[in-house]
Order: C-alpha cells, then structure tokens, then sequence
C-alpha cells in the first residue's frame, strides 16, 4: 500500500499516519498466511496492526477480523484506546458514512466487521464467529490449548489470515514457541562506514548496537551504533532478513526490539531511559523481554530446544506399525508410565517406549498422552493395548501417590504383567543413591524402587546433551501445539534453603507439563538399573552410585 495514501486516510494526534519503518511490511500487497511478532513494549504495535485491519475491512466486502486478547480489560482497551481514536480520526469514517457504537463489534456498511473476544480460561467466545483473519495479541499469555480452537473460526474462510502478537516471557513460553515455527527475520541494518551488516538480536550483534547517550541524539543521528566499528547506523535504512526465507509466506516471524524503532533510537530522553534500564533499573530478565523483545528465563533451564532437536531423529511416533517392527530389533525394551491427575492444566498420563540399543544407546521412538485422566479403568485397557503391541520387558512406573492404586487397575487388567512391573517411588535425598531396591516389610509387603528424581533426571539430561539419547522427531516438524519432547523444556532448577543448608530440585515451570520428560526418566532408570550400565556423567559432582537388590 502506497505510504501517501496511509498518511492521507489515517490521522494519528492531529498527524498524518506514518507507519514505523520495521511495520512497513504490514501494508505490502501480498501477506503471509501467518505473521507472528515478537516485540519490545512500546514500539507501534498494536496500532500497526489495528491500521491494518482497518483497510482490509474497508477494502474487502464482508471481511470479519476476530481480535482476541486473554483478558477482557486488554480487549477493551484495544477496542476504546486504539481501534476507535484511529477509526474516528481517520478521513474512512467520512467515506464509509456509519456510527459505531459498541465495544465490542464494529460492523460497516459493506459487510465487514470487526469482533473483539478474550480466551483466558477458555475459548467459547470465539465459537460461532466466521473470521477471515484472527489476530490474537499478547499471544505470551494464552494457554496453548486454546488457540486451535480459536483458529477454527477461520478455517472455512478463503483467506485465513492469521496475525500473532506480544512481547515474549520464557523460551518455553506460547509466543517464542510459535515464533520459532516461522522465518524469523530480524531488520539488518548496514554500516555505512565499514559495511558490516548489524543483526539486531541478541544472539549476534544487539547489545553492541545500543550506543551510548548523547545530546545530539535525534533521527539524523540515531543513538544506535554498528557493533563492529561503532559509528553511528540508521535503522530507518534497516531492511527484513529472514533466517529461514522459505518460510516466509507461510509463517513469517519479525522480532522488533525498541532500538531500532524511530520512537527510541530518535529521541534522547527515551533513549537515555533505556540505557539506565539495561544498566540495571529493572532486572535484566524484565529489560530483555519488555525492551529487546527477547525471551529470557528467570530460572535456570536445564536443557535447550536445539539439545533436543539434535537427538530427534527417530521418525514419527505416530507410525505404529513402523515402531512395532523395529522395536523387534532392541534386546531391551521398558515402557515408562508418569501417571496425570487431568484437572484444567491438562496433566495426563503419559507412556513412553525406552529402549536398549545393542550398543548402549537409549532409542525413545514412541509415546503418548493418554486423554482419559478420569477413566482410570479405560485407561488401563489402553495402556494393555500398547504392552500387547510393543511387548516390554519392563514396565516402570510412578509408585508415589494414587501408583499404587492406578497399578492395582492396571494388573487387574492384564494379570500377565505382575512380574514386569518396577514401581519406582520417588524419595528426595535417597541416602546419596540414585536408584535402589526396597525389599518388603511387615508393614510394606510389596517391594519397590526407591529413587531420587533430581538425581535421576540430571543423569536424563546429561545423556541427552551428550547425544546418548535420541527421540521421535515430531517436535522438529511446524505443529499447532507444542509436541512431548518439549516437556523437557519445562524442568527449571529451583535453588533454596531447608533446615540452614542449601537444597537443589528440579521443578516443573508453573503452567507447564513434564509428565513425558518423568515416564522417559522412569524407562532410563529401569533399564540402567536392572543391566547396571549406567552412563558416565560428571553432572554437577553427584556421586550417581545405584544398589543393587
């Protein structure tokens, strides 16, 4: 769309609206199905993108925008705080001659409208809306279960334009896993002086591009800097490089940190409060998420995404037969079973298949999540169904809590599986030892696993990161959901105090799930325990020595 025609229909302040270079690309002609972006606080965003719904619906007889925010006070304040001044303001509101009066829904005279909804607890709201185009704004703070649902409101629709916005929390967080689906472009911008072309991430050259304050600072003389000869550079010159460009009219993916848009980089007294901020006003994580668009973790996390990528390359777990003939071939075989609760966070039983290879490897080429946290008969008919298919020579599973109940079921079910079965309690500390065996008691007739589940689980990772474990590759495919292997992702360490001595756990993040990462633990255990070759790690300085029975 033509930069004069913007400034001429849309009035910002009494101003002519003039879209801040990086949004530009909001206003070409050809759109990707998906654009995802990824920003710092305060950079035009939302009424960037508010511009450009208002010119499709203008544009397009009988086009609907679904706007969708988690809360209700964010979908109001989009509605009142930017989408009405724009619309009222703008010289579209005397052509298309209508009064709109309701918060929540903007029609127009050529069948066009807007439809506003929020989805914090659930997606009902959405139900029922015919959308052509979906935007759903600060995307870091939807729970991941809801957006396909709320993506169905467009799936009838030839156009199917979907826009995702927000500032990022965590790497494990909603908004950074969609982001990492896309082409993720940064805005490069070229040194005038000694040609280096500056990325401005922090990943490269970022935190060098942010140059020190100066009175003179202005658009002229920008108060960014080149990370490699430190003049000044001028990101108004700044251009879209897309890592991944054949992505890029599918799911395209723009990080906008405050550096480069004009609003900062232009004005010294912003410029200076971002420098105090990155000089340690706020916490580093808050200045690297709010300011640099970029997500950070505020626990230590233990493993990355790219470990787990590297390891993934089994095939798809979804390929049973496939699995089933090659699991034929592992002299070792264990199904893990992490038991869920359901509830509203979605915690359900997870099975995964550990395997031995010949060689010492451990092979994880199939799991599931069991969707029937209430039916605890159905589920241990299920869980039968696999133990028949795969035929393991272990079944190691969560003895704390409802196991033993849950086990009871589950070889009521399939009385063959009594002497296969590990049931592994979890016990913190465990007198210094991983795993070891419990004999029966006159007071605990049935013997057991005791195991440490920070210990157990540090060995887990360490042997991924040092590529003795490898997975099904699902998670490395584009997916509307996060896939299993990213539990991994969700386990934090968490360092305090108990009894005056320092303790150290390992924690799932509050709002996550690790049920996969605990069953693949559980199926790693068994098996290093009952052949004794467990894997030579140096993690942390634990003493990862096991009892046998």
């Amino acid at each position: 769309m033509d930069e004069v025609l913007l400034q001429n229909l849309i009035t910002l302040k009494g101003q002519g609206y003039k879209p801040y270079d990086p949004f530009k690309v909001l206003y070409e002609k050809d759109q990707p199905l998906l654009c995802v972006y990824k920003t710092g606080r305060q950079v035009a965003k939302t009424t960037s993108v508010i511009v450009q719904h208002l010119f499709q619906v203008f544009s397009i007889p009988h086009f609907v925008v679904l706007v969708v925010a988690p809360l209700e006070a964010q979908t109001m304040r989009i509605s009142n705080m930017f989408l009405r001044p724009i619309y009222n303001e703008s010289k579209l509101k005397k052509i298309f001659a209508t009064t709109v009066d309701q918060t929540l829904f903007m029609s127009f005279p050529n069948g066009s409208g807007i439809v506003f909804s929020y989805a914090h607890l659930d997606a009902e709201r959405t139900r029922g809306v015919p959308a052509d185009k979906i935007h759903l704004d600060e995307l870091q703070n939807f729970n991941y279960k809801f957006i396909p649902v709320i993506l169905e409101a467009a799936s009838g629709s030839k156009y199917g334009f979907r826009i995702f916005t927000g500032t990022p929390l965590t790497h494990n967080n909603t908004l950074q896993f969609y982001y990492n689906q896309t082409s993720q472009a940064e805005w490069c911008i070229k040194c005038e002086a000694c040609g280096y072309w500056n990325i401005p991430s922090l990943e490269h050259d970022l935190d060098k591009m942010i140059g020190p304050y100066r009175d003179d600072i202005s658009e002229e003389s920008p108060g960014t800097v080149c990370a490699k000869c430190s003049r000044v550079i001028y990101p108004q010159k700044g251009v879209w490089v897309h890592r991944y460009p054949e992505k890029k009219w599918i799911s395209a993916g723009y990080h906008v940190p405050q550096p480069i848009v004009v609003s900062h980089y232009a004005d010294p007294v912003k410029w200076s409060i971002l420098l105090s901020k990155r000089d340690g006003s706020i916490p580093y994580a808050d200045y690297a998420r709010e300011v640099l668009g970029e997500a950070c973790d505020v626990s230590a996390r233990l493993i990355s995404l790219n470990d787990l990528l590297a390891v993934a390359e089994l095939g798809s777990r979804f390929e049973l037969e496939r699995i089933r003939a090659l699991v034929r071939n592992y002299p070792l075989r264990c199904l893990g079973i992490d038991w869920g609760g359901g509830g509203e966070g979605g915690n359900y039983t997870t099975l995964a298949l550990v395997c031995e290879t010949h060689d010492g490897f451990i092979h994880v080429p199939w799991a599931i999540e069991l969707l029937t946290p209430h039916d605890h008969i159905r589920e241990a008919k299920e869980i039968a169904r696999f133990i028949d298919l795969f035929e393991p020579h272990f079944i190691a599973h969560d003895y704390s809590g409802a196991g033993a109940l849950r086990e009871t079921i589950l070889v009521h079910n399939n009385p063959g599986i009594q002497q296969r079965i590990m049931p592994m309690r979890y016990v913190v500390g465990n007198d210094g030892i991983a795993c070891k065996y419990v004999a029966p008691t006159s007071w605990h007739p049935k013997p057991c696993y005791h195991i440490d589940p920070t210990r157990c689980m540090l060995i887990v990772i360490g042997s991924i990161k040092m590529r003795l474990i490898r997975f099904f590759n699902d998670d490395v495919k584009p997916d509307l959901s996060p896939g299993l292997l990213r539990h991994f992702l969700s386990l934090i360490e968490d360092v305090g105090t108990s009894r005056g001595y320092e303790s150290y756990r390992i924690v799932c993040e509050p709002g996550y799930k690790s049920e996969f990462a605990h069953a693949c633990m559980l199926g790693c255990i068994a098996i290093w325990y009952r052949t004794g070759r467990w894997p030579k790690l140096d993690t942390r300085g634990y003493n990862f020595s096991v009892q046998t029975n």
